[in-house]
């Protein structure tokens, strides 16, 4: 049996607070950080991994996952066995990019999370939202406008993956948001906006009453988490606010005057650009148009003082470039702000103070990279060059072996 990893001695190290890089030792005790301290300390005994020539960063957290949402959102044909495998596929991908935590915000619920956590299925560790609360024909309810009578009012295989829970009023929203909770959601998911409705539009759309979406908001607290919303536009962000979301996914920051709001409220950003950048490469005119406004609103955000995090908002079977989120953060910030932003901001953002830090008293949760991301933050976008991934302590990545033979 392979001993346990007692220290690792890193040639560099960004622990996730914004500092500049620096050779270290850390201390590791039960899946635990119980210590890092700066240079490489002693010989090397069993139970010692060595990193050398490596860059060493605490493991990434994407913010705004889909993992749930696979090939039968589409096709009510899919097997289950089918729909179950492209999906702990998904999760096996985000692990090897170097995610070992990702908050999802519409797919999985608690018997996903549950599977990951006792080590039957590789993944990262899951903090889910099961469905998207939405309203009856709004962002998130799959069902066909024509369909006869109510239909299922849950889409998807509870246990494994829930889309999208229509609601019809603040009674339906209570009690999507209690079964949501009942099924093992660790914060709850609501749309205020239709699927692309972005601020240039002029549109007033939003999504969800008031009312309703207290309901969920008064559910969420009396758990003690919170809720977090799709929101596009500055009607869909002043309706999240009034209502308490504590939360908001993408953007519709696009004036001062919403900034403003939104930090004096105290609630954080989880921009999304990489779905967008996705369909700017297809050729795809709204998808650019898109990204350039949800970096507008990033950076509008930014400016007013608003705590900025990073998702990814990838979706379907198959999501490799989860990656690629911070390769267009670094490049509209800098490559050091998206490692803070995808790991300490987060961490802050998930409510889950022990993650996010290569610190003492913070989850054991490592990786290591081929090269010096704040040079070449190109390497986040290669898996390959995710040499090493730890999550909790254990190692579940290790391609040492077959750089050091190449």
């Amino acid at each position: 049996m392979t001993p346990p990893v007692r220290r690792i001695f890193a040639d560099r190290l960004i622990d996730g607070s914004g500092a500049d890089p620096f050779p270290a030792t850390i201390e590791l005790q039960d899946g635990v950080i119980s210590g890092v301290r700066r240079g490489i300390e002693g010989p090397a005994r069993d139970g010692d991994l060595r990193l050398d020539d490596l860059t060493v960063i605490p493991g990434l957290i994407d913010a705004h996952t889909h993992m749930g949402i696979v090939d039968d959102k589409e096709d009510d044909h899919v097997p289950l066995a089918v729909a179950a495998a492209q999906i702990f596929a998904n999760l096996s991908e985000a692990l090897d990019a170097g995610f070992t935590t990702v908050r999802d915000v519409g797919g999985l619920d608690g018997g996903v999370a549950a599977a990951v956590a006792r080590g039957l299925v590789r993944g990262p560790r899951i903090l889910p939202s099961g469905p998207i609360i939405c309203e009856a024909g709004g962002n998130g309810d799959l069902h066909s406008p024509f369909c006869c009578g109510a239909g299922r009012r849950t889409q998807g295989h509870p246990g494994l993956s829930w889309i999208g829970a229509p609601c019809y009023g603040p009674d339906d929203a209570r009690v999507a948001a209690r079964l949501a909770l009942r099924r093992g959601a660790t914060q709850l998911k609501v749309s205020v906006n239709t699927l692309l409705t972005f601020h240039d539009t002029g549109s007033p759309d939003t999504e969800l009453t008031e009312a309703e979406l207290v309901a969920v908001v008064q559910e969420a607290e009396a758990k003690g988490t919170y809720v977090t919303a799709h929101a596009l536009n500055a009607d869909g962000v002043a309706l999240a606010l009034r209502a308490g979301v504590r939360c908001l996914e993408h953007g519709g920051i696009a004036t001062d005057a919403v900034a403003t709001s939104v930090a004096a409220a105290g609630v954080p950003l989880v921009p999304t650009l990489t779905n967008m950048w996705l369909l700017e490469q297809d050729g795809n005119a709204d998808g650019r148009r898109a990204r350039l406004e949800l970096e507008q609103s990033l950076l509008l955000a930014k400016a007013h003082g608003v705590t900025v995090g990073l998702g990814s908002d990838l979706e379907g079977f198959g999501q490799p470039r989860r990656g690629m989120e911070l390769v267009l953060r670094a490049q509209l910030e800098t490559p050091m702000e998206a490692v803070v932003a995808a790991t300490a901001v987060n961490a802050r953002i998930l409510r889950r103070p022990e993650l996010g830090r290569v610190a003492a008293g913070c989850a054991a949760d490592v990786v290591a990279l081929d090269g010096d991301p704040l040079a070449d933050p190109w390497i986040f976008d290669d898996p390959a060059r995710v040499v090493l991934v730890m999550r909790s302590g254990g190692i579940v990545k290790d391609l040492r072996a077959r750089a050091q033979a190449g």
